[in-house]
């Protein structure tokens, strides 16, 4: 998971700012997925974490997944469909909008334009381990400078898109099965440990109302579930102010804040960690990875010496 540096990341604008043109991805016009080649595997179910960030897959009415994938502030819906070719199992996403495809505040002229593309991702899956890895743009073109008649493309941006049909799509993907160098990473992922349990979870009234530091104005109100409502504004207003809620929880004398950046399908499972300290005047939250939250509940001391350098320090 991605970590955050200072408050500032939690804008929208900044994180934004940060991935917009750092990748370029190869993308599908067509389906790989068939009747024939579909596949399903409940061990994929669940959350999951990593190098990556964060990723759920449900099931939905289709015997496919609905694949919810987290960046720390923001998330994203896609329709997951899981194809089997061959030796070889791919995971084609394709973004979730609202049925018909419209975008929000636009007339439905400007909507028929709209035309959604797959991606497709090799997937390597065990009970402990999910590894999925995407075609490299660069590698792709490569290989078709030398055989341009292997795949009918159309380069968009600074994307590669794919513009054949799902039968040419199959047999094109299992040529490029076992070439690795094709291949880069995505995501490793682990299954999302289970790290509290609901009576872990506290309330504090010290944490509601208003902080302030530099960079903006956090307000923190009563949620359900012994949940929180947090809102965040930066300081010079450019930005959407985020949303999301967060549960406070403690466990051997440390006190953390867990963040769901979605409505939770399973309170114990949340999106990200901040260590926390507050009392009437002063907050002050340090972000930590999923995989280093347990080290910090064990250890105490690790944890204090972690707030004494904290990512943000908010006064009222």
């Amino acid at each position: 998971m991605k970590r955050m540096g200072t408050v500032t990341k939690w804008t929208l604008g900044l994180l934004l700012l940060g991935l917009v043109g750092c990748e370029k991805y190869v993308l599908s016009l067509h389906s790989l997925q068939t009747e024939e080649n579909k596949a399903f595997e409940a061990v994929l179910l669940g959350k999951w974490v990593g190098e990556g960030g964060v990723w759920e897959f449900t099931k939905d009415e289709e015997d496919d997944y609905i694949v919810r994938q987290v960046d720390m502030i923001v998330s994203s819906h896609f329709k997951g469909q899981l194809v089997q070719l061959g030796d070889h199992q791919y995971l084609e996403l394709t973004p979730m909008l609202t049925a018909p495809l419209i975008w929000p505040h636009q007339t439905g002229y400007f909507n028929a334009h709209l035309v959604l593309t797959h991606t497709i991702l090799k997937v390597e899956l065990e009970a402990s381990q999910l590894r999925m890895r995407r075609l490299r743009v660069d590698g792709l073109q490569e290989m078709l400078k030398l055989d341009p008649n292997a795949f009918s493309t159309q380069e968009h941006g600074d994307h590669l898109l794919l513009t054949g049909d799902t039968e040419e799509l199959q047999a094109f993907v299992q040529t490029l099965a076992d070439a690795n160098d094709l291949w880069q990473d995505e995501a490793e992922l682990h299954p999302f440990p289970r790290l509290f349990k609901p009576e872990h979870m506290i309330t504090n009234d010290a944490f509601l109302g208003e902080w302030r530091d530099p960079n903006g104005t956090l307000i923190a109100t009563v949620g359900k579930e012994k949940r929180y409502n947090i809102r965040f504004a930066d300081a010079d207003g450019k930005a959407e102010p985020l949303e999301f809620s967060g549960s406070l929880i403690e466990i051997n004398g440390i006190t953390l804040l867990a963040a769901y950046v979605d409505e939770p399908t399973d309170i114990t499972l949340p999106d990200w960690f901040a260590l926390i300290s507050l009392d009437q005047k002063e907050l002050r939250l340090k972000f930590i990875e999923v995989a280093d939250t347990q080290k910090f509940m064990e250890n105490g001391d690790l944890a204090r010496a972690a707030l004494a350098d904290p990512d943000a320090v908010m006064t009222r």
